[in-house]
């Protein structure tokens, strides 16, 4: 791949020192607008409530952790996520540990500084996904030419999946990505100098990113075989201690979580009984589906005109992986990581679209080099409609990501919980027929009051209300409440229940308890 920029002028003193200058100031120029576009993208309804779908339930989610964590104090709680509605003692919900802790004890550190506010918690992801681009641009960079670095960073800032998720408040998002390759760029730079400090920083920024989420992990496990792919027979034997680092840290976390909660098989053990990907192997039926659905899924996040740059890119990338190296290798490892993580859930893969997260990279990566390879074989003015071609596909997908962020402004579960806590005194209890934290995030956020449940027979909503003693509700949604399996409970409901003032609207339904 060429070098960026021109040569200067032999004969102009004045044009030799003033030509590498004013090319990295056009550098940093681009990369300042493409930060721009990304926070802008990005960061649309930055101080907007949760809504209800993916961003607002997880936003809310983590939210309502870093609340507790400042209500409770963080060393108090020995850094339980406690999905508590209200500060108490004891915590009325078993810890939220499904995945490290890292991203909610971020965002209380936010609220610490700025207050609570909905923008306080976004602007963890937002600076986050800002970290991302600049780290892809610095590897690209370093990797290869400056020209790539900038391609890499606007497809990334650009491409549906990083834009539309790089600024939602959850572990698998931008956090795990900005520390993972932080801890990239240190290992890389390790491996040349040999100097230790620059391995213990890289340790420690891998460490961050596995508290982050499960990925992290993942990218400490693959650095020997990123080693082996750049140096070949000189690899460093002692990038062994990176993964076994890995395996230690998260040994170490699980004995958190069996110490915090005292029930790991419990709080492990939906995600080891969902559904592995052997099961869907076995079933070709079941595999078509599978396969089928979550590419229906991504397809959207994923523009084809994105696609055709990134497998050029990616075939240019192997035909010189001995002349990229690094890069090359960083291609194949930042995939890997994305690939494994859906292997190893691929029930989360059919669920959430946003699983395919970390395959952006790669994509913007591989894409980086088709940019790049297509200006170096063309002539101007070729060259100048090619790179308008890019900013009108980097346009048009930010505009679709813009809308789309603006059609998703959902606010029924927010204007519930709001009127349902402005209707009923601090100290009301409220009873749900739902299991309790899973039913709603934003409902438990902005609701701030006693939330017990599930109470499913009569049995249990006598004694709630006995032990008690205090004004009482109930609340379900109506798909619940109209199951066959809880008619005995609406029954009782209707006995002792009284109209209630016309707190919700949409998929719940609340009653007043005498």
């Amino acid at each position: 791949m060429s070098t960026a920029g021109t040569a200067p002028n032999e004969s102009s003193p004045r044009s030799q020192e003033t030509g590498p200058s004013r090319a990295r100031v056009g550098e940093w120029a681009a990369l300042v607008i493409i930060l721009i576009f990304a926070s802008l993208v990005s960061g649309r309804g930055f101080t907007e409530p949760w809504n209800d779908r993916h961003h607002g339930a997880n936003g809310a989610r983590y939210s309502l952790i870093a609340r507790n964590y400042l209500a409770h104090d963080w060393l108090g709680c020995r850094l339980e996520p406690r999905m508590d509605t209200v500060t108490a003692d004891v915590p009325m919900f078993t810890p939220y540990l499904r995945h490290p802790f890292l991203v909610p004890l971020f965002i209380s550190f936010s609220f610490a500084v700025f207050g609570e506010h909905e923008w306080a918690a976004r602007l963890v992801a937002l600076l986050a996904h800002l970290g991302v681009i600049a780290m892809l641009w610095r590897l690209v960079r370093r990797f290869a030419t400056p020209a790539a670095a900038l391609a890499t960073a606007a497809l990334y800032a650009a491409l549906p999946m990083s834009a539309y998720y790089g600024g939602m408040v959850d572990p698998q998002g931008a956090m795990v990505l900005v520390f993972s390759l932080l801890g990239i760029d240190a290992y890389s730079r390790w491996s040349e100098t040999g100097r230790l400090g620059t391995a213990c920083r890289a340790g420690a920024w891998l460490s961050l990113a596995a508290m982050s989420d499960w990925p992290g992990f993942y990218v400490a496990g693959f650095l020997p075989v990123w080693e082996w792919m750049a140096r070949g027979r000189s690899a460093r034997r002692s990038v062994l201690w990176f993964p076994v680092g890995a395996v230690v840290l998260g040994l170490g976390f699980l004995a958190y979580v069996e110490w915090v909660t005292g029930d790991f098989r419990g709080i492990f053990g939906k995600a080891v009984r969902t559904r592995s990907l052997w099961s869907f192997v076995e079933d070709s039926d079941q595999l078509r589906l599978f396969v089928s659905g979550i590419l229906g899924r991504w397809r959207p996040y994923f523009p084809i005109g994105f696609l055709l740059l990134a497998i050029v890119g990616s075939v240019e990338a192997f035909r010189q992986r001995f002349l990229l190296g690094r890069l090359f290798g960083l291609i194949v490892l930042s995939s890997a990581v994305g690939i494994v993580h859906i292997v190893l859930f691929p029930q989360g893969a059919w669920v959430h679209p946003y699983w395919a997260y970390l395959l952006a990279p790669p994509v913007a990566l591989a894409g980086g080099i088709a940019v790049e390879l297509v200006m170096n074989r063309l002539e101007q003015p070729a060259s100048s409609v090619w790179i308008a071609l890019i900013v009108v596909l980097c346009g048009w997908s930010g505009v679709s990501v813009w809308q789309r962020l603006g059609d998703e402004r959902t606010t029924i579960a927010y204007e519930f919980a709001d009127r349902l806590r402005s209707g009923t005194p601090p100290e009301a209890l409220l009873l749900t027929l739902e299991r309790v934290p899973n039913f709603g995030s934003t409902v438990l956020y902005y609701i701030r009051r006693r939330v017990v449940g599930p109470i499913e027979t009569p049995e249990q909503l006598h004694d709630q209300l006995v032990e008690a003693n205090r004004p009482s509700h109930f609340f379900a949604r109506h798909e619940t409440l109209v199951a066959p399996e809880n008619a005995e409970l609406v029954r009782a409901l209707a006995g002792i229940a009284r109209p209630a003032p016309p707190l919700g609207r949409g998929a719940w339904k609340v009653f007043r308890l005498e």
